[in-house]
Parts: structure tokens; C-alpha cells; sequence
């Protein structure tokens, strides 16, 4: 985030397995989700690939990046968050056993928001455990706002930590807070069960210069002997402090009205802080009169090119400032705080959020790259603000509607399979219905909107038409807002893996391909060897059919030597298509051949 230019982080890097291990568990968070990007860190996850590279583009990657993972992985996020996608992937399907919704009981300040950013990533070599956990301010999206992310890793010791005591508690929070009533599916338990039982053992370190020790903060949720973790416990939120400096895109005037308060025995009080500049209209100048206040200038906020540096860039968004981080300072004693938690209200009294304390050796060095790099170099992407936007007219809709869908989703929906002679029906069930005027529902990969009502049916869908995942619409007088609800559903026919491996390897070539992929040493470099699949193969005999594949075969007989483990997810692989043609004449026998030659190594 400091130097835009230079230093991006890469979300994918922050995922990769280390060299030589594979990560055997993952568990994420976030409060509003792309699937796409959801995809993305699988590829990172599984593949141990870049999630912008050549792979993200072609299906027959992107489905062994899944099914690499689909067992390993398990994403937490806010119900009714999940992106609506501009263009259906059949690939979605297989997404459905990792996302796991979280619905939070309304609260003294309305709804709740489950808004942690986070991920705990196991990793197994043929000699060693690691565990790494990622801190972010960034949601699992493509949105382009500036983010902060901290990461921590750690190995197994003999001795039991104190410090992954919050971690263990937030796994167990996870596992039961699940929307729909369900729980988690038995896989998942047992891998949450097995990381928490683990965990007791890891020991994480910054490995950071600037830092001498940290505490983990899963603020919202309980302990296991049933206190509470809140922000109003550290010396932020409890303490007095010479310097305060705050970086929070979204704001709420009783907290920053908090931190605004002189204190009469602190005969210096320095106060900072970075935020958008439309969430200054919700307080008056005297709410803040004692913060130098910056925002993103505004040819930053409208646009990358004057930070890409590529005048052929075509994919530039606009952006803002959406990292959370804030910097206490007491004589010599510093603290830093980074996470998902912005300064309001809803985030220090209703949200379950994450967040990690950082104790600082030298507040000089944290001060010089912090002011210096942010606010006072001279390619600063921040200005002072001297004139404060006025308060908008009006109530954005968009905030109402959301607030009408949180409710929504909270009014008990739930659905079912029917099967007919060639086709299916869901029958979608609500509860009790709330205010459900200009609402409507599809299936996610069928465009048939219908009003949402006690029980709606969907009629005449195929197999791969069949999902767990919902659009749900909400419109309003001048706008609407589309979202993914993700609906429990019972008698959900089997099959529908076999159907999407069968959809995408449908012909000869493309199962050549992913065989091929999924025997390579190297996954992009086997990509890289399959785009000339076309020339490096003969013709295929026009009478049998026959594809002469020397190179595939010299690939399966290197498994069998090094990762003889590899012919059964071949075999796993043929089992799940359904046209059988597509596999070429004489690969199965050479497939058996090869399997016996593994079974008696």
C-alpha cells in the first residue's frame, strides 16, 4: 500500500504453498466474495500458479485447480454477499462444498456484518508441517481499492503456544456459526478439527525488524471459557497516547468523536487520520477538529493510469482507500493494528471482524515510513483536506435495499430437488415472509426471475442447471442491487461433478490435455506444451480412431517411477465422464499396464 508503484502485493502470492510443500487445509473469510477470485486462489492454492497467469483463461486448468482443492478448502462469508457474475462459468457448481455462509442474528444496532478478512493455510512436505495466517483489510474480490494485509508464518513445536489460543476459538466460532442449520459437511469438521488440535502446537513469528511480538484479535465471538473479544480491551480504545493515527475508508461519528477528545493530562496529543472523503459528511468540522485529515486525491480515486505506468492498460477501475490501520503511540511505546475493523460503530459493537496487535520496537522508524511515505513524500497519493463536502441529500437506496435483502435472508429460506422423468424441479420455501415487494429469484445458471414468495418452482432444468446457488434481486424505485444467496437444498441429485468434468472434456483433445496437464512436473509449463497439442500429435487413423501419444505415455511412465499416487486420479478422472468416446482408443489398456507396474513398486 505504501508504494503503489513498487511494492503491490499479489493476494495469489500471499497463497502459494512454500517450495516443496502442498497445502493440505485452507480456511478463509471475507465479507463479500467474487467467485472468480474464489477460483483465482484455488489455482494459487492447488496449482501453486500466479492468479493473473495464462491458466485463469482456459476451463481444463481451472477445473484440476478445483479439483485439487475442492476437499482441502472451506471460505466463510457474509450471506447474500457474493458477487453476481457478468458471464456463467459451469465451474461454479464445483464451488458450492467449499463457500459456507454466515447469517448473524440481529443485534441492538440492527443487522450484524460477518466482516473478517482472513485465511489459516496448512502446508505438508514429505518432512514438515507449517502453518501460515493471513491478516487483510481486502475482501475475496477484484475490487481495486488500496488494502494492507499482514502475514505470519509458523511451525510446529513441542511446547504449547498461548498465542493461537484466539485462532483455536475462531475456528470453533466458524464451524458452528454456519447459516442454513446444518453445520459443516463431515470433511470440513475434521479438518477444522484436526487444525485446531494442531494449532496448539504451532508457533508463529513476524519476522519483521520492526516488531517484537503480536497478539491475534478475532473481535465479536466469544473465548472458549465464554469471554468476549473486543477492541475495548487494548490500550487503542482504553488508554490515553501522545500520537494517534488512523487509517479507516469507513467511519462512524461517535468513534471518531472518541478519539477526538483532549486530554488534560497529555500535554501533546498528535492525531492522523486517512479516510474517503464522503465519510467526513456524516460529522460536523468539530467532530474531528483535532485530526490532520487526508483522503486519496482525486486523480487516484478516478482512475490507475497515473499510477500505472502502462498507457495500454485497459482494465483501470476506480479505486479509494480501504485499508484499515491504526497506529498508538505512548512515550516511547507503540502499538499497531491491522484488519478488517473500520472506525464505526457497527465494527466495535455488532461485527465479527479480525484483527492482529503489533508491538513496535521503534515508534521513529513505524513514524518516518508511515508520514513519510503516505502523507509527506512528494509523489504522495494523499492530500490534506481543507474543504470538507457537505452533507448528501437524501438516503442512499442502495444502502436500504441492502439492508432489505439482510432480512430477507434471515426470513428461513430453503429449497428442494424434485426429480422428473428427463429433467428436475426446485421448489424454493420461505419461512416467513418479510417485505419481498420487488424481490425475485433464479436459478444461477438458468435467467428465470420469479417473485419471491412462500414457495416458488422452477421448472424443466437439466442437471448442470441444478445448484445450491440463487440470484436474488432487489429492486427499488430508481436502482437494484443482484446478488448470489447460496440456499440449502435438500435431495440434491448425484452427478453433477461427473456432468461439469464431462461438459468441459468433451472431446479427445481437451482429456489428452488435461491428462497431460496432470501429469506435468510443472502446471503452467504443461499448459505452455499442450497449446501446440494440435501439432505434436498425429492424426488420428481414420478407421480406429487411434491417437498416437509418445509424449503422454513417456509422462506415465515417469509417474509410475516418482508419483506412482498420480494413476489414481486418472482413473478418478475417466470414472466421472460420462462419454467414454472422449477417451482415445487403447488408453485405457496402457492405463492398466502402467497400474500394475505402480501396484507392485
Amino acid at each position: 500500500m505504501l508504494k503503489p508503484k513498487e511494492n503491490r502485493l499479489d493476494y495469489g502470492n500471499l497463497l502459494i504453498p512454500p517450495v516443496g510443500f502442498e497445502m493440505t487445509g485452507a480456511v478463509g473469510t471475507t465479507y463479500s466474495l467474487d467467485m472468480d477470485a474464489l477460483i483465482g486462489a484455488c489455482i494459487a492454492l492447488g496449482l501453486a500458479e500466479e492468479t493473473d497467469s495464462a491458466l485463469m483463461n482456459n476451463s481444463i486448468y481451472l477445473l484440476e485447480a478445483l479439483r485439487k482443492t475442492t476437499s482441502k478448502v472451506v471460505l466463510f462469508c457474509e450471506a447474500g454477499q457474493i458477487h453476481a457474475p457478468d458471464n456463467l462459468r459451469t465451474l461454479y457448481l464445483l464451488l458450492e462444498p467449499m463457500i459456507i455462509q454466515i447469517a448473524l442474528k440481529k443485534a441492538q444496532y440492527g443487522y450484524p456484518s460477518f466482516h473478517p478478512k482472513f485465511w489459516l493455510l496448512r502446508f505438508k512436505s514429505e518432512t514438515e508441517v507449517r502453518y501460515r495466517v493471513i491478516i487483510l483489510s481486502r475482501n475475496l474480490t477484484f475490487d481495486r481499492s488500496w488494502d494492507v494485509s499482514v502475514v505470519l508464518e509458523g511451525r510446529l513445536v513441542n511446547e504449547q503456544q498461548e498465542k493461537t489460543k484466539p485462532l483455536i476459538d475462531f475456528l470453533e466460532y466458524l464451524a458452528i456459526n454456519v447459516s442454513g442449520g446444518k453445520g459443516l459437511p463431515k470433511g470440513q469438521r475434521k479438518m477444522i478439527r484436526d487444525m485446531k488440535s494442531e494449532l496448539k502446537y504451532v508457533e508463529f513469528l513476524t519476522e519483521n525488524k520492526m516488531f517484537t511480538d503480536f497478539e491475534f484479535l478475532p473481535v465479536g465471538i466469544k473465548s472458549e471459557d465464554k469471554n468476549q473479544y473486543t477492541m475495548n480491551q487494548t490500550r487503542l480504545f482504553s488508554e490515553t497516547f501522545h500520537e494517534l493515527f488512523v487509517i479507516s475508508p469507513f467511519l462512524s461519528k461517535e468513534v471518531i468523536k472518541d478519539f477526538n477528545k483532549p486530554n488534560i493530562s497529555m500535554k501533546e496529543q498528535f492525531r492522523t487520520l486517512i479516510t474517503r472523503k464522503n465519510e467526513l459528511c456524516k460529522m460536523k468540522p468539530e467532530d474531528y477538529s483535532n485530526f490532520a485529515v487526508y483522503s486519496m486525491k482525486d486523480e487516484i480515486v478516478d482512475g490507475e493510469e497515473s499510477i500505472s505506468g502502462n498507457e495500454n492498460e485497459t482494465d483501470i477501475r476506480q479505486q479509494d482507500i480501504h485499508a484499515k490501520v491504526y497506529i498508538w503511540r505512548k512515550y516511547n511505546e507503540v502499538e499497531m493494528y491491522l484488519g478488517s475493523l473500520n472506525a464505526s460503530t457497527n465494527a466495535l459493537k455488532n461485527n465479527v471482524e479480525f484483527m492482529i496487535r503489533l508491538t513496535g520496537r521503534s515508534y521513529d522508524h513505524i513514524d518516518r515510513i508511515i508520514k513519510h511515505e503516505l502523507i509527506e513524500s512528494e509523489d504522495s497519493p494523499f492530500e490534506l483536506l481543507t474543504n470538507i463536502p457537505q452533507e448528501p441529500d437524501g438516503t442512499d437506496e442502495s444502502s436500504l435495499l441492502q439492508a432489505k435483502l439482510k432480512k430477507l435472508i434471515r426470513s428461513g429460506i430453503s429449497g428442494k430437488v424434485i426429480k422428473a422423468s428427463d429433467d428436475f424441479s426446485i421448489v424454493i420455501q420461505v419461512q416467513k415472509i418479510c417485505d419481498s415487494e420487488g424481490v425475485s429469484i433464479s436459478p444461477i445458471m438458468k435467467d428465470t426471475f420469479l417473485p419471491l414468495g412462500m414457495d416458488v418452482r422452477f421448472e424443466n432444468l437439466k442437471l448442470l442447471e441444478v445448484s445450491s446457488f440463487f440470484r436474488i434481486r432487489v429492486k427499488g424505485v430508481t436502482s437494484q442491487i443482484e446478488k448470489i444467496l447460496k440456499i440449502e437444498m435438500e435431495d440434491m441429485p448425484e452427478g453433477r461433478e461427473s456432468a461439469v468434468f464431462s461438459k468441459i472434456l468433451e472431446t479427445k483433445k481437451s482429456f489428452i490435455q488435461y491428462i497431460s496437464f496432470l501429469l506435468g512436473d510443472d502446471y503452467l509449463l504443461s499448459m505452455l506444451e499442450n497449446m501446440d497439442l494440435d501439432k505434436n500429435i498425429k492424426k488420428p487413423n481414420q478407421k480406429t480412431g487411434d491417437f498416437k501419444m509418445p509424449a503422454l505415455y513417456e509422462k506415465m511412465l515417469k509417474t509410475v517411477c516418482e508419483y506412482p499416487e498420480r494413476l489414481g486420479e486418472i482413473e478418478y478422472v475417466m470414472n466421472l465422464l460420462k462419454n467414454k468416446n472422449v477417451i482415445p482408443d487403447g488408453f485405457e489398456e496402457t492405463y492398466q499396464v502402467f497400474k500394475r507396474v505402480a501396484g507392485k513398486r
